[in-house]
């Protein structure tokens, strides 16, 4: 598998884990280009939703805390 392929697939699943079926399907359609089939599409989705039904955490730059400066409060 491409390293883009794989890139392609994490952000599927990062769509599913956020319940957001609008970036999934933008997603899912230039993924398509790359090689990643429908089912492969799907089941990210899918696995993106268990890991929000358990209650995973997500690792995405929108969901990781931003790492505080040092010598300062993570406050703004």
């Amino acid at each position: 598998m491409s390293a883009t392929r794989s890139v392609a697939e994490k952000l599927l699943r990062i769509a599913g884990r956020h319940a957001d079926r609008r970036r999934w399907e933008r997603l899912a359609e230039r993924a398509e280009r790359l090689g990643v089939s429908t089912e492969a599409a799907e089941a990210a989705w899918a696995a993106g939703m268990d890991a929000r039904a358990t209650r995973a955490p997500c690792s995405c730059p929108d969901c990781e805390p931003e790492p505080e400066e040092e010598g300062g409060s993570h406050e703004r």
